[in-house]
Formats: C-alpha cells, structure tokens, sequence
C-alpha cells in the first residue's frame, strides 16, 4: 500500500473531470499556488483512503481552479472516479518562498500575539476570500472562532522558526467577542 511521504502537505481537491480526455479540474486551498504547477508528481487520497502516486503530465490555471492531465488517465470516466479525492506533494518540491511569501500549512498550529505579547488564539485553518487569505484563530473554548485578515494592516512580523504570528489586535479585543453559549445535556428521568 501505497504512504504519503514524512513530508507531504494536502493542497487541494479533484472536483471533477474536465473535458472528455481524461483532465482533473482540482480547486486548490490557495489562489496563489503558483508554485504547483512545478510539481509533477502528486498523491491522491480517496475517500476511503487508499493513496496512488500520479504523474502530472500538463497542468494549467483556469480561473480558480487548476487543470491537469495525469498519465494514465485517457477519459473522462477515469478522470471522475477520482472526484473527491485529496491531492498531496511532498514539500520539498515546492518551490522556496519570497520574503513575507508563506505556505498555509507553516502558517496552521502558529500561536497568534496581540500588541502586548499575550496569545490570542492558535490558526486552524486559512480562508481564500479572493482578494486576501483570511486566518481563523481558535481562541480557546470560551469564544467563537476569529477570523483575522492576513494583512499587513493588522498582521506584523510572522516567525516561523518560533511558530508565532504578531498580530496589531490588541488583548482587550478578546472581551468584547461574544462568548459562546455553554450547552448542558439534560438527563431524562425514567
């Protein structure tokens, strides 16, 4: 059986065939993955969890989404049994990031600081919202999730290295959130 390497990081999803020769169109967790279509080797893991090794042949942008062809993949019914299936790659054949360039799996786990240095919450996950990616803190049980733009008005310096995010809130912002409602099982009596 096929494993995914120490190192792979999911980057998206087959949500369909895409023409009749046998194209994926995969929706990427990223508008800007660029670096992607470099990859020519990826790992799919389909709903039930079986992984195979593809060999990306042709891949293209179009429009949010990504286009490839995998070898072995001739039409459109073996192009649709790939549907729902998660697309990994190893990380080491991305390409190196830019300056103030980041992945979204170096940015999920980072704790979130405010001003004073206190931790606001950890990211689970980030948001493509077309114009910006959005971080979604969880700021401990006591309050709804938090959605921060990664902006540079309201994000600072981001240290990998410590797995921490600087961010331009401050503390106090935490006590006006909303709390969340605290639900208790009732026991029926018999």
């Amino acid at each position: 059986m096929q494993q995914l390497p120490q190192d792979a990081i999911e980057i998206g999803r087959i949500i369909e065939a895409y023409g009749v020769k046998g194209s994926i169109k995969l929706k990427p967790f990223s508008n800007s993955a660029d670096g992607l279509l470099h990859v020519k080797t990826w790992f799919l893991k389909n709903l039930t969890g079986t992984i195979q090794i593809a060999t990306v042949e042709q891949s293209k942008w179009h429009s949010d989404t990504v286009i490839a062809q995998l070898k072995g993949i001739d039409n459109r019914d073996q192009a649709q049994a790939l549907r729902g299936s998660a697309v990994w790659i190893s990380r080491a054949l991305l390409p190196k990031t830019q300056l103030d360039e980041y992945y979204w799996s170096d940015l999920i786990g980072c704790q979130v600081l405010a001003i004073d240095g206190r931790v606001l919450g950890i990211v689970i996950s980030l948001l493509e919202t077309g114009v910006h990616s959005v971080l979604q803190i969880d700021c401990g049980t006591a309050f709804e999730t938090v959605l921060i733009p990664f902006v540079n008005q309201f994000i600072g310096i981001v240290d990998l290295a410590s797995k921490t995010i600087h961010t331009q809130w401050e503390y106090d912002w935490l006590d006006v959130i909303e709390e969340k409602p605290i639900y208790i099982k009732l026991e029926k009596n018999s």
